[in-house]
């Protein structure tokens, strides 16, 4: 009885008391129950007196307030007071972690685990079961944005609790900040904060382009996933299809993921053999910007050969020309038609004239030529592309 301690930490020697009969002979086996006044508390509370009557706490911590304290000891109707003196604790109260965040924390999503906070006497020895306290939380690391309630009160035994965190923002780590006036602040543990769920997705390639028919497109199309928050996506899903051949092409690794960098895309688009138009589409379900479109304008490969259309075989009179042009078209390997490539006629045989002429294929790909006869007899023209080697035909 009648020691002192700072508020917040507990006396010296444990307190005891004993029980007597009416004759003061000690009574052993009886309970007695402690309780601590001013925010106090004891362990080892009820205690069992021994064979000399007394019973003993394990401790006695007294609350943070600098004053008179007091320890009630009951057994039954019987009651006792023990008294103590508080000096003013050693530097404030303090805040102390409860229940920390979640390790993980999914972009835009309530984190898994919400945070408690304990209030505590200076050096955090004790808890300060102090109700209507106003504990404020922050990132630690500015950049994202915390949501949600960022302000909890304390309960009756001076835990906060927060319910609906979470956070919006660049992924990485960090940790929460918590603060009460007239207290010590804390901090949490690091957790990661991961990108969310995939929001919107975006051409990472050209979108619209010209190649040559029949061709690998290079480079490959690409599409970036994101979340709300601007985050790259990793592991998101992204079908890539075509409407099939004489559409779109040939399309091999359709169905990739995305990497670390949100990026995904096919492994080849090889466009269709015929010129035209071919469509890549790129999706995933729910994200603004779903399908993204890889429009490729197809043209025709270099000439490689010629074919006769019109005007072999045909008789005429010496002098004069032909009745019908001769008409070749030049193609590339894929047999689609090329335009604007230069092909030469050359009389070979006959004294036909004019003995050269050299003509632009048409949008169709086709040159016109128009013999005018020479000597009676069999008259002859070659028609090469620009080397003869390349290819060449004969009316």
């Amino acid at each position: 009885n009648g020691q002192s301690a700072a508020g917040g930490a507990a006396v010296s020697i444990p307190p005891s008391v004993q029980v007597t009969d009416e004759f003061d002979n000690a009574l052993a086996g009886v309970a007695v129950t402690f309780t601590p006044s001013s925010g106090g508390a004891v362990t080892g509370s009820p205690a069992t007196t021994n064979a000399a009557g007394i019973a003993t706490v394990g401790s006695w911590t007294l609350g943070p307030t600098a004053g008179g304290q007091s320890l009630m000891a009951a057994a039954g109707t019987l009651t006792t007071v023990l008294t103590a003196t508080a000096t003013a604790p050693v530097g404030p109260p303090v805040l102390a972690m409860g229940t920390q965040p979640s390790a993980g924390i999914v972009n835009t999503a309530a984190f898994a685990q919400q945070p408690t906070v304990q209030l505590k006497t200076a050096g955090g020895a004790t808890n300060l079961a102090t109700a209507g306290v106003v504990v404020s939380v922050a990132l630690q690391t500015a950049g994202p944005t915390l949501r949600g309630t960022l302000t909890a009160t304390t309960n009756a035994s001076g835990l906060a609790t927060f319910t609906n965190l979470s956070v919006l923002g660049a992924v990485g780590s960090n940790a929460l900040v918590f603060s009460a006036a007239g207290y010590t602040g804390v901090t949490s543990g690091t957790f990661a904060i991961t990108a969310g769920p995939a929001a919107t997705i975006a051409a990472a390639t050209a979108a619209s382009f010209t190649a040559a028919a029949g061709t690998v497109v290079s480079p490959t199309p690409q599409v970036i996933v994101k979340d709300s928050a601007n985050n790259p996506v990793a592991g998101a899903a992204v079908p890539f299809a075509t409407p099939g051949p004489g559409n779109g092409g040939l399309l091999t690794g359709g169905g990739p993921v995305t990497d670390a960098a949100g990026i995904a895309g096919p492994v080849t688009w090889t466009l269709d053999a015929t010129v035209g138009v071919d469509t890549l589409t790129a999706a995933v379900a729910g994200a603004a910007g779903s399908p993204v479109y890889f429009i490729a304008t197809t043209t025709p490969g270099p000439a490689t050969q010629l074919v006769k259309i019109s005007g072999d075989t045909q008789t005429g009179v010496t002098g004069n020309p032909l009745p019908s042009p001769m008409v070749v078209v030049a193609k590339d390997a894929l047999n689609n038609p090329v335009s604007g490539v230069n092909v030469t006629f050359t009389a070979i045989a006959g004294g036909g004239s004019p003995a050269t002429h050299t003509v632009a294929t048409n949008g169709a790909g086709q040159a016109t030529f128009t013999l005018t006869l020479g000597a009676p007899g069999a008259d002859s023209v070659k028609v090469c592309l620009p080397s003869c080697a390349t290819a060449q035909a004969f009316f």
